[in-house]
């Protein structure tokens, strides 16, 4: 039984020494962290911590644009049909808007003409009250 008592007795003094080295510990780390509080003395520190934040800056815009060029290079591989280029310049809408308007224009062209064919081809009333014939076409 008294072994039991010494053992317990051990153990509670080992965990009051290792109390005592934990908080002896913690105040050195406390009081380390309290010395580097502040601004270094140094001069021109704040030109230096601006220049590598720039330089990270900088690194991190780089790596985004690359990442994204990447991304955009695997979807096109990943595409299963072939990429056209849509955008037109301003000539070539104008082209394709004229090409439309002379298309147009020759249909009603035709359209007149065969109108001018059936209108020519039909008898004409003339002035007296008779049948006459019309001028052609060509006339």
């Amino acid at each position: 039984c008294e072994a039991l008592y010494e053992d317990g007795i051990l153990r509670l003094m080992r965990r009051e020494s290792a109390a005592r080295e934990k908080l002896l510990q913690d105040e050195l780390a406390a009081a380390e962290l309290t010395s580097q509080v502040g601004r270094p003395r140094q001069p021109g520190w704040a030109e230096a911590r601006l220049r590598e934040h720039e330089l990270r800056n900088r690194e991190r815009r780089t790596q985004r644009l690359f990442e994204a060029s990447r991304r955009a290079e695997e979807e096109r591989r990943a595409c299963s049909f072939t990429p056209r280029i849509l955008a037109q310049s301003a000539e070539q809408r104008r082209l394709r808007r004229v090409r439309h308007f002379v298309a147009s224009l020759a249909a009603r062209q035709q359209e007149c003409l065969k109108r001018w064919g059936d209108i020519a081809s039909e008898p004409a009333i003339d002035g007296r009250g008779g049948v006459g014939q019309c001028a052609s076409p060509a006339a």
